[in-house]
């Protein structure tokens, strides 16, 4: 099993070297700070607390990071998953929205379009940043996404929306199966089965079969394909031998914290 206390210090080092003037995070040292990546910042920090705990609460204190949050002036433009984004940065460093302008956009985008990724955000976005129960999805509409998802991103999403929600129905047992048909013999997961594995992969997988109340075939394996994307300087790329980004380390932190997690496993779906 991962030593967690002997790796946190260099992933911390790793995303506090990412930090920019400008007070949000980038992606790397030569690019400017972007709203998504000061996400993946900010939730690599909250997963490692309590290592990152002095890390944490500086930036809950620093105004740079805060005015660049509230600066953004293009808010109009934003995808939902931006927004949603947005919304969690703001709140691990303790700033308060306006959860009418939240309501609004919501609204607004709820008119543009009802595909699946929308939906999870907009169901993330109510249920985590607003600490609302959103309404659930209809049956057919459930089912309708289950029958159309094509990767294991897509199907972490499906199972959000279908969690705590009467109408969901699922075959447990076919999904646990082609999850486990996704895991790879280098330990991590593909996109699908027989694809090349990801990290991103790894991340979307385990949460998916954790809300199933499962884990991977092989937990160890994950671990060893996470533990060999690590670079020198503490993050982690997609996979080995590639460059480290902070998506990827985020990716790589979740995974790690799902394997060692003792929390017990949701078992609030509906199966048939």
């Amino acid at each position: 099993m991962v030593n967690v206390e002997r790796l946190a210090p260099r992933i911390i080092g790793y995303v506090m070297d990412r930090r920019r003037e400008s007070g949000g995070f980038a992606a790397a040292p030569t690019l400017p700070s972007s709203i998504e990546d000061t996400y993946f910042a900010l939730r690599i920090l909250e997963t490692l607390q309590p290592f990152s705990e002095r890390e944490l609460v500086s930036l809950s204190k620093d105004s740079s990071i805060r005015e660049y949050l509230m600066k953004i002036e293009d808010r109009h433009s934003w995808s939902i998953r931006i927004a949603f984004r947005h919304l969690m940065a703001c709140r691990i460093v303790g700033i308060v929205l306006d959860d009418a302008w939240i309501r609004r956009f919501i609204l607004e985008r709820a008119k543009e379009s009802h595909d699946l990724r929308n939906d999870y955000y907009r169901h993330r976005i109510l249920r985590e940043g607003l600490s609302e129960a959103a309404p659930p999805k209809e049956r057919t509409v459930i089912a309708s996404y289950l029958a159309k998802f094509r990767t294991v991103e897509e199907l972490r999403m499906v199972l959000y929306l279908a969690e705590r929600n009467p109408h969901a129905q699922l075959d447990r047992e076919d999904i646990v199966s082609w999850l486990h048909a996704c895991q790879n013999p280098d330990g991590g997961f593909g996109y699908m089965p027989g694809t090349t594995s990801f990290m991103e992969n790894n991340h979307y997988s385990l949460r998916s079969l954790r809300l199933l109340g499962d884990r991977a075939l092989s937990q160890e394996a994950v671990l060893a394909f996470v533990l060999r994307a690590q670079g020198k300087g503490g993050g982690f790329a997609r996979r080995n031998g590639a460059a480290p980004f902070l998506d990827a380390t985020w990716h790589a932190v979740a995974t790690i914290a799902l394997v060692v997690s003792r929390s017990k496993v949701n078992r609030s779906l509906s199966w048939r």
